[in-house]
């Protein structure tokens, strides 16, 4: 069957057919002689926009178990809707779309249920691109994470113009911090097992609460081990969150005030992408477009999903490399400003956390190798040793210094007369709580 331009009324596929046009043929559905398309063109086409756009919903589990009707609308209905044509033509790409899926292997069909298929549009392009990040995380666990080319060929289409990148209310998804801005003051916690270790740090706080030296740090979600890097919070308490201390724990947070402009890329801004499409889903730059927003908003979910202890060194492969690429490939990208997922339900406002690559990490006086501070929990009075947390530092604060960050200056200040000292006495937890129902053997078959 060969349909015509006037055939369609969606803009997007009549430029499609107009790539495909074959000149002095009759449209089946018209009967007029003019430019046409086999309607294996269009069926290909509609395919596409349904893989990408729609999920299946006559197959789901409130389906087939419980019998309940399927969301959305059948494959009648739908096609009809993107085509913006009549019966007969909706009727011959259907009957196309039903061969091509059932010449494909079992485990190759976009859709399982392809004879009564129900549809219903996605929100969110959750899945795609999903193939080119796990051919990614294969090459960096088997082959090489430095300099790998399959790597930096997927972070180029993913972040090659995330600096000119807004979200959904087209807000920039690069954000200021620093002097006269919402983000100019970070809060770093760290924890202690017994009072000897606490007090030995605050000996020297602007190198013992801050980012750790070269070669000293572990790795992290969003750096590799040796790689200085400043993990901090908008608030005390998300920083001591973030940190996981045990009951029984000292946690001292201190603040750093940050003393020049940097540029942070807001995760937050690319997360709970919604779809809103203005022009034709049958545009190949648009989808095109759409699939990368979408990975966007997946991989800043991605990026802050909690990871347990023993997953860390595997999970966190893949978000260091990102790091390293931003930190590494985009001269205006100083660090990444993300949601707290160790707080959650605890707080109403939103949390957030702020990491600094280092090339930013670094703080005035860090570097200086002698002590600059002592410090006590106690102080003797007439009643012996009273519980009075203080310390004394040497000198005013340190004018600014390279040391362990040779190639930019501190972009970081301790605040001096901040540091909060937090003894850990209880963990509150809030869950989500699922009671597992009964089904019989022969509903799962």
């Amino acid at each position: 069957m060969n349909v015509c331009f006037y055939c369609v009324g969606d803009p997007g596929l009549k430029e499609l057919i107009h790539d495909r046009v074959v000149s002095g043929r009759y449209c089946d559905s018209c009967d007029t002689m003019t430019e046409t398309t086999a309607i294996s063109h269009i069926a290909k086409a509609v395919s596409k926009v349904l893989e990408i756009f729609y999920a299946e919903t006559s197959n789901t589990i409130s389906v087939k178990i419980y019998g309940r009707p399927p969301a959305g609308d059948d494959l009648q209905t739908v096609v009809k809707q993107l085509l913006k044509t009549n019966d007969e033509v909706v009727d011959a790409v259907i009957e196309e779309l039903q061969a091509n899926w059932n010449a494909q292997s079992e485990y190759d069909r976009p859709f399982d249920d392809i004879e009564d298929l129900w549809l219903k549009r996605v929100p969110t392009l959750d899945s795609v691109l999903l193939s080119d990040w796990q051919e990614m995380e294969v090459s960096l666990r088997r082959e090489t994470r430095y300099v790998n080319p399959k790597a930096i060929s997927f972070l180029d289409k993913i972040f090659g113009d995330v600096g000119n990148a807004s979200d959904s209310e087209g807000t920039p998804v690069i954000t200021t911090a620093g002097p006269g801005t919402k983000i100019s003051t970070l809060y770093r916690a760290r924890v202690f097992q017994s009072e000897r270790e606490l007090l030995t740090a605050l000996h020297h706080p602007e190198k013992n609460l801050g980012a750790p030296p070269e070669g000293v740090s572990l790795g992290g979600r969003m750096n590799a081990a040796g790689l200085p890097t400043f993990y901090g919070s908008l608030d005390p308490k998300t920083a001591t969150a973030e940190v996981r201390p045990p009951v029984g724990s000292w946690v001292a947070v201190a603040p750093f005030t940050i003393i020049r402009p940097l540029y942070l890329l807001d995760l937050s801004k690319l997360e709970d992408t919604v779809l809103k499409v203005d022009g034709s889903l049958f545009d190949e730059q648009l989808q095109e477009l759409l699939k990368k927003r979408a990975f966007l908003s997946e991989l800043s979910r991605r990026m802050v999903l909690p990871v347990l202890p023993n997953d860390e060194k595997r999970s966190y492969l893949i978000t260091q490399v990102i790091a390293d690429y931003l930190a590494t490939h985009s001269a205006k990208i100083d660090g990444l400003a993300f949601r707290s997922v160790q707080r959650g339900l605890q707080s109403i406002a939103p949390t957030v956390n702020v990491v600094l690559f280092s090339m930013a990490a670094g703080a005035i006086g860090a570097d200086v190798e002698t002590e600059t501070a002592v410090a006590d929990l106690y102080v003797d009075d007439d009643d012996g040793n009273t519980w009075s947390p203080y310390i004394c530092y040497h000198t005013d604060d340190q004018e600014p210094a390279f040391g362990h960050f040779p190639f930019r200056s501190p972009a970081l200040r301790l605040v001096r007369d901040g540091i909060e000292l937090h003894r850990v006495k209880s963990i509150a937890i809030n869950s989500d709580i699922d009671r597992f129902s009964v089904v019989r053997p022969e509903d799962l078959e």
